[in-house]
C-alpha cells in the first residue's frame, strides 16, 4: 500500500466512519493486531485461491449480517488455486 500500512489504513478508515467490511491480507505476524483493529476478515499470505473465496464469503456473510465470527486465518499449507 503506497504511504501507509494495513493498519494505518485500519485508523484512517475508522477516523472516516467506514462502516464496511474490511478484508485484509498479511504476510507477516500481524494477524492478532489486524483483528485488534477491526478488520473482519484476515488471511495470512500465502493463501489459496480456495481460501481466499472462503475469506470473501464469510465477508460477504459479515456483510448481510448473518455470521457474528471475527477472523479467518490460512494455515498457508497446499489447496486449491
Amino acid at each position: 500500500m503506497p504511504r501507509m500500512g494495513g493498519i494505518e489504513a485500519i485508523r484512517e478508515l475508522k477516523k472516516r466512519a467506514f462502516s464496511g467490511i474490511i478484508l485484509g491480507s498479511t504476510g507477516n505476524s500481524l494477524h492478532d493486531d489486524f483483528i485488534e483493529e477491526g478488520i473482519h476478515v484476515v488471511l495470512r499470505k500465502p493463501y489459496t485461491g480456495t481460501e481466499l473465496k472462503q475469506a470473501i464469503a464469510k465477508a460477504k456473510a459479515l456483510g448481510s449480517g448473518s455470521s457474528s465470527s471475527s477472523s479467518s486465518s490460512s494455515s498457508g499449507s497446499g489447496g486449491d488455486d
